[in-house]
């Protein structure tokens, strides 16, 4: 059993669970629990303040679990939540999209994408409205043998609406026969954000696209070099920080 992922809502996240007997679990953890100042006394807290907030070394699993996506071994999943947390959706690598209601404690399956994606990615780009999502749901081996199966984005409203995204310029990515490797993704500021490698010479590239206004010209080049960091990375816009877990060389 290995966390896989966690999604914030206010002062709690829901962490995901791998679980080879189960499949996906999710659990809720209350964020203010990892920083605790219980112990120190007022006079303790005022004359050495670094004393406060220290984080907790152990967070104890909580004794249920929110929601649980089974699924079968051979069959990864992603997932993401809405940002009342009262909707968890899942996409997986064959082709389907589940949407969890918590308020109702159903699971509906009434979503498929357009072909299977080898790894699933969702990336999530929060609405003003309360329980309103887009997500862009691709693929972290990218076969431009058939680009227009890629790309898609997946609202929540209106029990959920999945359409296709623009495939990116051809000078961005290769010939029809290159492999790409996402190597590294993000959100910020309504822009999702890729980093790929050429499998077949190692051309690397950052890539973003504007959701907000997702046609092909919102595809931007940001530079001919990649993210140092593996997989999903979490922005912080208040601290100006990119945080995630550094790439492998």
């Amino acid at each position: 059993m290995a966390p896989r992922r966690r999604l914030l809502r206010g002062n709690s996240v829901l962490v995901s669970v791998y679980d080879r007997k189960v499949g996906y679990l999710v659990f809720r953890f209350d964020v203010k629990r990892l920083f605790s100042d219980d112990d120190d006394d007022e006079s303790t807290s005022r004359s050495r303040p670094w004393r406060r907030r220290q984080p907790r070394e152990v967070l104890p699993l909580p004794p249920c679990h929110v929601a649980c996506f089974r699924r079968p071994l051979s069959f990864p999943m992603d997932l993401a939540a809405s940002p009342s947390g009262d909707k968890i959706v899942a996409a997986t690598t064959d082709g389907h999209i589940m949407v969890y209601d918590a308020k109702r404690s159903q699971y509906t399956y009434d979503h498929d994408l357009r072909c299977w994606k080898a790894w699933t990615i969702l990336l999530t780009i929060s609405s003003r409205h309360r329980d309103d999502m887009s997500m862009l749901v691709t693929t972290q081996l990218l076969d431009f043998s058939e680009p227009d199966l890629h790309f898609e984005a997946f609202r929540l409203t209106s029990g959920g609406r999945l359409h296709p995204l623009p495939v990116p310029p051809r000078m961005l990515f290769g010939d029809d026969d290159d492999e790409v490797d996402v190597t590294s993704y993000f959100v910020a500021s309504g822009r999702v954000w890729l980093s790929v490698r050429r499998l077949c010479d190692g051309v690397k590239g950052t890539y973003s696209l504007n959701m907000a206004a997702p046609t092909k010209l919102g595809w931007c080049r940001e530079g001919s070099w990649v993210l140092p960091l593996e997989g999903r990375a979490v922005y912080a816009p208040d601290l100006g920080l990119l945080f995630g877990f550094k790439r492998r060389q």
